[in-house]
């Protein structure tokens, strides 16, 4: 056939060519969050089976521990770290057990808190009173969390550190704030200064 009769041809098989790919990208998306999905179940059931065993286990930070306000969870996102997952236990023992249980059913590790020897540093009250630059908190205190027996948890996991609006705050009360001082800093954008 001519050229011309092939053209609608052409651009019809680019149009599906475009659908498939794009089904595609979506099917390998889904697949990702249903991943995602079972692990944190998962995750979850492992929680719950060590609360039925053990009466010190608390829960995972990031299920006790939240920002009072959402412009926050990125900065605690940040902060927390590795800390988000941890399952807070109130005892060394606690935990050990815990960890033996993981051991014998050959599961993933997990990273825990015992309260009774975690060294928590306590709060430095002067971070309260910073009024240059605007809107400097503790982390600690733009934190709601419950119950409130895991304070010592969330005490080392924020350890003094500060949240500031911008990037160039973060920056100056991380390094300018007090002459000889560094300070653990993080903007709300995630930008984190150690």
């Amino acid at each position: 056939p001519p050229r011309s009769t092939l053209f609608p041809y052409t651009t019809l098989f680019r149009s599906l060519q475009k659908s498939i790919e794009d089904i595609t990208v979506k099917l390998g998306d889904a697949r990702v969050d249903k991943h995602e999905d079972t692990r944190r179940r998962k995750k979850q059931e492992i929680v719950e089976t060590f609360k039925s065993m053990y009466s010190g286990v608390y829960d995972r930070m990031i299920n006790m521990c939240h920002p009072r306000h959402s412009k926050y969870k990125v900065a605690v996102t940040k902060v927390l770290g590795k800390y988000m997952e941890a399952i807070v236990v109130d005892t060394e023992k606690t935990a050990r057990s815990c960890i033996q249980y993981l051991k014998e059913q050959m599961l993933e590790p997990e990273t825990f808190l015992p309260l009774d020897n975690i060294d928590a540093k306590p709060i430095r009250e002067r971070l309260r009173n910073i009024r240059d630059p605007p809107n400097v908190h503790l982390l600690y205190d733009i934190l709601e969390f419950r119950p409130k027996e895991i304070q010592k948890a969330v005490l080392f996991c924020t350890n003094n550190a500060l949240v500031c609006d911008s990037q160039d705050d973060a920056n100056r009360v991380a390094y300018d704030l007090e002459k000889g001082q560094r300070f653990d800093a993080v903007a709300l954008d995630g930008t984190f200064f150690t």
